[in-house]
């Protein structure tokens, strides 16, 4: 409890200041950004999203039960590898900009010539959060995050002040978090610096997840592609309005990930098992709490701050029941992060089920339903995460880091 309170008081701070900040850019958006553009600009980070994919993204995990280990010179082979594949999502980056510059779509094809500069290292040098979890550092991580997200807000209120232009904010978003990465990152490296010690199967596992991370990832992005092409750019924006509180709701559950992740990786496995279920339960019910707040409430919400999306607040009722789910699994994932390596490969790929969830619902649904398609597709993809996590957590709860070298896919 005491590590819960100190460990926690510092994310949740850190949680405030994103959600403020977050809050005070949907408001920008909302009254100084006309919708088109700003759906054009969702659109462009989905597509960012996707592209970012070769910087191996599963590299973080690895590094983050490498360092909660003590593993430190896992950091910098990582960040190297992550740089170097990043390379790729540049390249591709610049072919979609060719492809829409051919097809007249000059707005899109500039924000992706500009994209192909930043992806080799906006996305690499985030790997400073993952050495901070390892070392349980939240004091200092939620130092670097609040700055970067206020840095990047303000840059960001400025721009879309003064310039109404998709292409220009999205390279405005791109700088901003590089250079606070940056930052982060060198600070990160002077406080914990690299050693010798390197965690066994870094490479191998790092390759797997980031794999199943991006197949998942791509699945997962089909809804915002499939909104964008068959309602336009209108109404994406208002699928963007209908997520975005529940989405920085939900992030309490990344929250008590990332506390639970370095604590897991240095517990006794039959502590883990006496206490995980009755924890996950009450974190679940704590969950329905907040959905039923938010129900009541969310009218009321978007008519003071977001009038001009009112008509995203049935879909964002219930699309809220997503917060129970993710809330209810937040430990398990825990658990699962911080054994990473003991985790069989051909069970990682489980995880594309959500996302194929995901991507066929919103391929299908979406089509006949509008944006209900895509909501009722996000909570079962929430469902299946959820359950997944869980049969996962049943096959390795008995394993330990003495099998790390012995198991294989």
């Amino acid at each position: 409890m005491v590590y819960l309170a100190h460990g926690g008081s510092w994310l949740f701070l850190s949680q405030i200041v994103a959600a403020t900040a977050s809050l005070g850019i949907a408001i920008g958006f909302a009254r100084f950004f006309p919708r088109e553009e700003y759906g054009t600009y969702k659109f462009l980070l989905t597509l960012l999203g996707v592209i970012t994919l070769t910087c191996l993204r599963g590299m973080d995990s690895i590094v983050t039960q490498a360092s909660s280990r003590n593993n430190d010179g896992t950091v910098l082979y990582a960040l190297y590898t992550k740089v170097r594949w990043g390379i790729l999502g540049s390249l591709c980056s610049v072919g979609i900009g060719v492809y829409y510059y051919m097809h007249a779509n000059t707005t899109i094809a500039s924000a992706m010539f500009l994209a192909a500069l930043f992806i080799p290292y906006m996305d690499p040098i985030g790997i400073y959060s993952s050495i901070l979890n390892g070392k349980r550092d939240f004091r200092l991580l939620a130092i670097l995050d609040s700055t970067s997200q206020i840095a990047a807000t303000v840059i960001l209120l400025i721009g879309m002040t003064y310039a109404k232009s998709a292409a220009l904010l999205f390279f405005l978003y791109c700088a901003s978090w590089t250079l606070a990465r940056s930052i982060a990152l060198w600070i990160s490296l002077k406080k914990y610096p690299a050693t010798n010690a390197i965690e066994n199967g870094w490479r191998e596992y790092g390759l797997h997840t980031s794999l199943v991370g991006s197949m998942s990832v791509v699945l997962a992005s089909i809804d915002g592609f499939a909104v964008f092409h068959f309602l336009g750019a209108s109404e994406l924006a208002v699928y963007t309005f209908a997520m975005a509180p529940i989405l920085q709701m939900r992030n309490l559950s990344a929250i008590c990930t990332t506390l639970a992740t370095p604590k897991f990786a240095i517990q006794n496995g039959s502590v883990i098992r006496e206490h995980l279920a009755h924890r996950s339960r009450v974190l679940f019910m704590i969950g329905l709490g907040v959905v039923a707040c938010w129900i009541l409430a969310a009218h009321t919400v978007y008519a003071v701050l977001f009038p001009q999306y009112i008509d995203a607040v049935p879909f964002s009722q219930v699309f809220s029941i997503t917060i129970a789910l993710s809330l209810g699994s937040s430990l398990v994932a825990g658990v699962i992060n911080s054994r990473i390596t003991l985790v069989p490969k051909h069970l990682l790929y489980l995880w594309n089920i959500p996302s194929l969830i995901l991507g066929i619902g919103s391929i299908t649904l979406i089509q006949y339903f509008g944006i209900w398609g895509a909501i009722v597709s996000q909570i079962l993809s929430s469902i299946a995460t959820a359950s997944i996590g869980w049969f996962i957590w049943m096959n390795i709860r008995y394993r330990t880091f003495s099998e790390e070298s012995a198991h294989s896919a």
